[in-house]
């Protein structure tokens, strides 16, 4: 990532649009927070001014009618009234302080959303990952954005408040006292900024070797490649990385502590020297122009709590704004545009009424260099079984992800029933899909949820589709049926199946969706043959009225289905029954072959 880039990502122009996305949530979805966020502040900014004005008020009492009455009320007056602003301002701290968790909660909700709904093209698209490890590395260096509301802005409003009554008192001051508050104030907001300036340095510089950091710790806490470390003794070379990875963190973090530590340090220099400036100057003041004991220990708390407040808020400002900063990618990652083609016409639902064509497709995939498409023609007709092979990389997967509209042609088009699908309705359109990819994904839910992607299900087709792939016997065999938990994660009774198990149950739940148009990329890949050719006996009954693709290197599937489509260089190279085919000279004759002098 280039340095213009960072520079923009974390300049005050980002930092200003985070602040006011984050502030707009706030209002629309918890308006509540920012009342108590107000009203905490306000009693915790007032409570300082009894301090000042008291010890005055007891003073000049004394020092005149000194009436017993009078101290006495001036004394629970403004015992009550600290009573009730810290009893008050309790209160609302603690309704802040779970607002602030829902708040947390709720955009971590709204980032997993977005996630789940952005264009797939942003997933593959490694800017897009590092905005997103940003964004976790800024979080837990800050807090993220409760941690910027939570904390900083949180001291800044109490301070901003005391600053404000104390300053009537201090601009009655002489210049001198002004200008020792001013001269080390700034001095001190200086260290401070050099010093949020180091932190951020060190998070950038380290957002590379953060990255690589996360995925040793994903590979190493993954239950499935602890065989392969362990037979293949990856540790040594997963622990080498790691080392590395550690050190160069350390090389890139040592000159930012360093500075930090010189701020810190100077920064108590100044606070002290401040103090000192204070006490002196008002000294002198007294002396020349005389002032009552009373008036001095006034105008004395005052310029301190002004001071104390003007630092507070000038350092909770800038780790307010240090904090949105570090988070500022949230707000560009929320924010990334759509970049496939949103139509707005209605698709029929579940409905196939002519064909799917690719006509004259060409892809390349963003930051690569040579097509993976190349003018690609191809009809797949209602109620077809098209069977597809190819070496790998022909561009048989990625013929699917644009089939499924994961990206769009750079060239040409693709028309389901006469009509650009690019015009259509985008969640309509995948309607029309069912899919068994490849490198399918289960989740740590109930058998039941994961096949009908819903705590719902209608009953009967459930158990239609478990018994066409034979998993009613299956899960018979536990207590809980279709309720068992798949893999251990949340339930301790839940049950790591086969391979070949979750397999079946990745072609259930695309069975189950019940679309028009059945995809299964190597849908029998951890079947053992029995099983896999069970399923093959049994493909027309499962697909029976749909359109089916499927994409296989055991061409034994082939025999089954209508035509066969031979990609080759990101074309269609051959297409036909397998019976024609494995007749002619080409790809698919020298590829059963192949396969086929292994079972004679």
């Amino acid at each position: 990532m280039s340095v213009e880039m960072d520079k923009k990502r974390f300049g005050f122009a980002a930092t200003a649009r985070t602040f006011g996305y984050a502030l707009g949530v706030i209002v629309r979805r918890q308006p509540l927070y920012l009342c108590f966020l107000l009203g905490a502040g306000l009693c915790k900014g007032l409570q300082p001014f009894i301090a000042v004005l008291l010890p005055k008020l007891v003073l000049e009492e004394l020092s005149g009618a000194k009436d017993p009455a009078r101290l006495l009320m001036l004394v629970l007056t403004a015992a009550g009234l600290s009573g009730l602003l810290y009893w008050l301002g309790g209160l609302l701290e603690l309704r802040r302080d779970r607002e602030n968790e829902k708040f947390d909660k709720l955009i971590e909700r709204l980032l997993a959303q977005k996630t789940l709904t952005m264009d797939f093209p942003h997933l593959e698209n490694p800017e897009v990952l590092t905005l997103i490890q940003q964004y976790r590395q800024g979080r837990m260096t800050n807090g993220g954005l409760s941690g910027a509301f939570g904390w900083a802005l949180t001291s800044a409003l109490p301070s901003l408040i005391t600053m404000a009554g104390m300053a009537y008192l201090v601009l009655q001051l002489n210049v001198w006292v002004q200008l020792s508050i001013l001269l080390t104030t700034t001095a001190t907001l200086w260290t401070l900024y050099v010093s949020m300036d180091a932190n951020n340095q060190m998070m950038l510089s380290c957002g590379d070797a953060n990255r690589i950091s996360s995925y040793f710790v994903s590979v190493t806490s993954d239950f499935a490649n602890a065989k392969d470390l362990r037979l293949y003794q990856g540790e040594k070379l997963i622990s080498s990385r790691i080392r590395g990875t550690v050190e160069d963190m350390f090389r890139a973090q040592s000159k930012g502590y360093r500075i930090c530590t010189q701020c810190n340090v100077a920064r108590a220099m100044l606070l002290q020297l401040q103090m000192v400036g204070i006490y002196a100057a008002l000294t002198v003041q007294a002396v020349r122009n005389g002032m009552s004991v009373a008036d001095y220990v006034m105008y004395t708390a005052a310029a301190v709590s002004f001071t104390n407040a003007l630092i507070t808020a000038a350092v909770a400002a800038v780790n307010f704004y240090g904090a949105i900063r570090l988070v500022n990618p949230l707000s560009e990652y929320m924010h990334l545009p759509a970049v496939l083609k949103q139509g707005a016409e209605p698709v029929p639902a579940r409905q196939m009424e002519d064909a799917l064509v690719f006509e004259n497709v060409s892809f390349t995939y963003p930051r690569a260099d040579a097509p993976v498409l190349r003018h690609l023609n191809l009809t797949l007709k209602k109620g077809e079984r098209l069977a597809v092979v190819g070496e790998n990389g022909a561009g048989k997967t990625t013929m699917i992800k644009l089939m499924l509209r994961l990206y769009d042609p750079d060239e040409g088009r693709i028309l389901l029933n006469g009509r650009n699908v690019t015009t259509m309705t985008l969640d309509e359109y995948l309607e029309q899909f069912a899919v068994v990819f490849q490198d399918f994904k289960l989740l740590a839910f109930s058998v039941r949820e994961n096949l009908c992607a819903d705590e719902e299900c209608e009953r009967q087709r459930l158990d239609a589709v478990l018994k066409k792939l034979g998993l009613d016997e299956t899960l018979s065999q536990y207590e809980r049926g279709e309720d068992t938990s798949v893999y251990k994660l949340f339930d301790e009774k839940g049950v790591e199946f086969s391979g070949g198990e979750r397999q079946k149950m990745a072609i259930a739940r695309a069975l189950y969706k019940d679309s028009p148009i059945v995809i299964m990329d190597e849908p029998t890949a951890a079947l053992d043959p029995i099983a896999e050719e069970e399923i093959y006996r049994h493909m027309g009954g499962l697909v029976q009225g749909k359109t089916a693709v499927f994409i296989s290197h055991r061409l034994s599937s082939c025999k089954f289905c209508d035509r066969v489509a031979v990609f080759e260089n990101g074309r269609v190279t051959q297409c036909g029954p397998h019976e024609q085919l494995v007749h002619q000279d080409g790809l698919y004759r020298r590829m059963f072959e192949a396969q086929a002098q292994y079972y004679v």
